[in-house]
């Protein structure tokens, strides 16, 4: 997957978790629900995605040996959920 599908792949899981959480982001427009989710990087090589300043996933980005990129999306507590290579840079 090239890094634009990837970050779509990242929003899919955000939203599985803000469902979870009793909210219902089908309903709501686009842009709301995009306006409600902040990317913070918090490392070299990891960000965090939160809604509403409620910490949900943190996707780690790391180079392998062969130059390509891996994609580990966690949970907030380290807990690894899925993780994807990045082809197409």
């Amino acid at each position: 997957m090239n890094a634009q599908e990837l970050e779509a792949v990242v929003l899919e899981h955000v939203f599985v978790y803000v469902r979870e959480m009793g909210v219902g982001v089908d309903y709501l427009e686009p842009i709301v629900v995009l306006g409600k989710i902040q990317r913070t990087k918090v490392a070299p090589g990891v960000e965090q995605y939160a809604w509403m300043h409620k910490p949900i996933l943190h996707v780690r980005r790391e180079k392998n040996k062969d130059g390509g990129r891996l994609w580990t999306i966690l949970t907030t507590d380290g807990q690894s959920i899925a993780s994807y290579e990045e082809t197409g840079r």
